[in-house]
């Protein structure tokens, strides 16, 4: 009898490789994938989790991230493995989908790709250097030598747009940013934000409302930003009407 169980749960293990193996084959090569692209093969997720593990060891599909595999596509050089782009961006929608079955929604202003450091300010055209290795935060953890997430609390951010977090988190770094002349550090951070229509009155705000350190040291460079807007006589009401207006 426990012979027979034993054949059974094995012919089980068998049959679950296969469906899942064939099912994988349909995909066009190089896109990345995870257990719950497979959730309609009726097969429950520590099944699927399983048998991707087991498939990935075996050589037959490709690992390319925690919960993130691939069947790599063929060049002339050899395959081609996912780029790192690729495979977060696959972790931020796994971590969507996650949310959503927890919480009934996506959870997007918390669940997205915030950049800093060097990838932001060249984002914000505060400096000319391209940053050697990508750097983001978001609700997730990913490392690799070209790109780095941090997993943060992102939840303080969940008020702000894209635009709003990225002014915050380039106002609190204005006098970190090496090798660059910090008048035209200055005049970027000014043209960004007339851009995105951010008020110094707004970034006072959100400085507040983010507190601590980073808050206090977002209102300390606002006041050299505001500063430096007297001195060169750039009048935020000349350029832009809108800065006049309540936020």
């Amino acid at each position: 009898m426990l012979e027979y169980f034993g054949s059974l749960r094995l012919k089980m293990k068998v049959l679950a490789s296969r469906i899942i193996l064939n099912e994988i084959k349909k995909m066009p090569p190089g896109r990345a994938f995870s257990w719950r692209d497979l959730t309609g093969l009726s097969l429950d997720e520590p099944r699927i989790r399983a048998e991707l593990a087991r498939l990935a060891k075996r050589g037959e599909i490709t690992r390319g991230g925690r919960g993130v595999y691939y069947v790599p596509s063929e060049s002339w050089v050899g395959p081609v493995t996912l780029s790192d782009e690729q495979v977060v961006s696959k972790l931020l929608q796994q971590k969507r989908e996650s949310d959503h079955a927890v919480f009934g929604n996506d959870r997007n202003e918390i669940n997205r790709l915030i950049p800093t450091g060097g990838t932001l300010f060249y984002e914000m055209g505060l400096t000319t250097q391209v940053p050697a290795r990508k750097e983001y935060k978001s609700s997730f953890a990913y490392s690799s030598p070209t790109l780095l997430v941090r997993q943060v609390q992102m939840e303080k951010y969940r008020d702000l747009s894209d635009t709003e977090v990225r002014a915050f988190l380039g106002l609190i770094g204005l006098k970190s940013i090496a090798n660059e002349n910090f008048e035209g550090v200055l005049q970027g951070f000014y043209e960004f934000l007339l851009s995105a229509h951010i008020t110094c009155r707004r970034l006072r705000t959100i400085a507040a409302l983010m507190g601590g350190l980073d808050g206090r040291r977002a209102l300390t460079n606002l006041e050299i930003f505001e500063s430096f807007l007297s001195r060169s006589k750039r009048s935020i009401l000349e350029k832009e009407p809108l800065w006049d207006k309540e936020d």
